[in-house]
C-alpha cells in the first residue's frame, strides 16, 4: 500500500506525551488582615506623636531663641536707621521668626531700597541692606532728598543745597513729572563729574527746554534738548570773553544749533 494510500485510511492523530497533566491553579492573594490595619494606625500615630513631640521641644528649646542681629550696609548713616529695627524683630523662636515680614518692615524705612533677611541657626539674624543714595534735590514746595528711581527719601538739610543740584519745576510737577525727571537725568549723565558737581539747578518746567545754572555763576543756560554736554562747554570755553565784548550775562540761549541768543543783565538790575 502506498504512503498517500496509508495516511488516507489512517488519519495522523496529536497525542500528548505520557505521564498526568498538571493545571496551574491561580494562587489568590492573602486578604489584608484586621491587625496588619491595627499595625499601620498605630505606626502612623507613633510617628505623628514623635513630630509633634519634636516639634515641641524645638520651640521650646531656648538655645533657639533669637539672640543677635547683625546688619551689613556700605552707608554708615542708614544703619544706624536699620539697627534698631532689626533688634526689634530679633525676638522668639528662630523657627516661628517671619523673615519675609521683617523685610517688609525693613524696607518701609525710606532711606532702603532692598533688604535680604537671612536666618542664622541657631539663635541670628543677618540683615543686607541696599541704601538709597540722594542723587538730587526734588523742590516742589518743600524740598526733599531724591534718589535715582525718583524716591523722595526725606526732607533736606540745608547743606545738602551745597552739594546736590536741584530740580525745579514752575508746576510743581503736577503734571508729566516722570517725563521731566527723566530729562534731568539725562543732562546731568552727560557731564563729566567736574562739571556735574558745579551744577545747581535744574529747571524742568519744559522738558525740551531746561535751564541750568551752576554754583559759581548766576547765568542760566537754556539749553533745549540734548546733546548737553557740548552745548555747557561751548559757554564755558567762551564765557569770560562774552563778559568782557557785552558786560554781566543774565542768560545764554544754548537751544539752536547755528546760533547763540545772549542776554546782558540791564544797568538798572545791576
Amino acid at each position: 500500500m502506498s504512503r498517500n494510500v496509508w495516511a488516507a485510511v489512517h488519519p495522523l492523530q496529536f497525542q500528548r506525551g505520557e505521564g498526568p497533566i498538571r493545571v496551574k491553579k491561580k494562587t489568590p492573594k492573602s486578604p489584608l488582615r484586621f491587625v496588619h490595619i491595627l499595625t499601620a494606625i498605630a505606626a502612623t500615630s507613633l510617628l505623628f506623636f514623635g513630630i509633634t513631640r519634636l516639634a515641641g521641644f524645638l520651640l521650646a528649646w531656648d538655645k533657639l531663641n533669637v539672640q543677635t542681629a547683625e546688619v551689613v550696609c556700605s552707608d554708615l548713616h542708614v544703619r544706624s536707621l536699620v539697627l534698631p529695627l532689626a533688634k526689634k524683630s530679633a525676638t522668639g523662636n528662630i523657627l516661628l521668626l517671619n523673615a519675609a515680614g521683617i523685610k517688609a518692615e525693613i524696607e518701609a524705612c525710606s532711606w532702603v531700597k532692598e533688604a535680604h533677611v537671612r536666618k542664622v541657626f541657631p539663635s541670628s539674624l543677618a540683615i543686607d541692606v541696599v541704601p538709597r543714595t540722594p542723587a538730587a534735590i526734588f523742590e516742589s514746595g518743600e524740598a526733599y532728598l531724591l534718589d535715582r528711581d525718583n524716591v523722595l527719601i526725606e526732607r533736606i538739610d540745608p547743606e545738602d543745597r551745597d552739594r546736590l543740584p536741584v530740580f525745579r519745576d514752575t508746576g510743581m510737577f503736577a503734571e508729566n513729572r516722570k517725563a521731566k525727571l527723566a530729562q534731568g537725568w539725562i543732562c546731568l549723565d552727560e557731564l563729566e563729574a567736574e562739571i556735574r558737581a558745579r551744577v545747581s539747578s535744574l529747571d524742568l518746567s519744559d522738558p525740551e527746554d531746561i535751564v541750568l545754572t551752576f554754583r559759581d555763576d548766576p547765568v542760566r543756560l537754556r539749553l533745549g534738548l540734548n546733546p548737553y554736554a557740548g552745548k555747557i562747554a561751548g559757554y564755558l570755553s567762551r564765557r569770560n570773553q562774552w563778559t568782557e565784548d557785552f558786560g554781566p550775562l543774565e542768560y545764554v540761549d544754548l537751544r539752536f544749533p547755528d546760533r547763540i541768543y545772549l542776554k546782558v543783565i540791564s544797568q538798572e538790575a545791576r
